[in-house]
């Protein structure tokens, strides 16, 4: 079972341990080491202007938060997406591929026609969920390589 909830700011502990991990940052541009808590709240109150996710996934009646999505929808008619897995034992079950099927249908219903993402170019495993999604290559910024999806 999976399914999204919008995030509060109940998860910024959880969500501040899986980016501490170095094993999940690796696959971020900017973050090179673990999160102190005010580095990790300057970015939660960042989130405010953005929309964001928590993915709940589980089996029978019992699931359990594994990781986050968010877009940045400022001044833009392409919205940044950005995703991770924070459970690193569930990588490689679909989970990410399905949760961004779930937020491209609610970035469409805000009324948007397009939807972002930058990705490191060494993070293979996100990029092939974006281009199994139907995302094309397009220019990113340095080191990121840019991906670009009509709704």
């Amino acid at each position: 079972m999976l399914r999204l909830r919008e995030g509060t700011d109940n998860d910024a502990l959880l969500v501040m341990t899986w980016r501490s991990n170095p094993i999940i940052y690796a696959g971020f541009l900017k973050q090179t080491s673990p999160l102190t808590w005010e580095n990790h709240l300057t970015y939660w109150k960042k989130l405010k202007n953005w929309k964001h996710w928590i993915i709940l996934y589980g089996e029978g009646e019992y699931e359990r938060p594994v990781g986050q999505i968010n877009i940045q929808m400022t001044n833009t008619d392409c919205p940044e997406i950005g995703y991770f897995i924070g459970e690193i034992p569930l990588w490689g079950r679909g989970i990410a591929t399905a949760s961004l099927k779930l937020v491209l249908n609610e970035i469409k219903k805000l009324g948007f026609n397009y939807v972002c993402a930058d990705i490191k170019e060494d993070n293979l495993s996100s990029i092939k969920v974006v281009e199994k999604l139907g995302f094309k290559s397009h220019n990113g910024r340095d080191g990121l390589k840019g991906f670009i999806k009509s709704l």
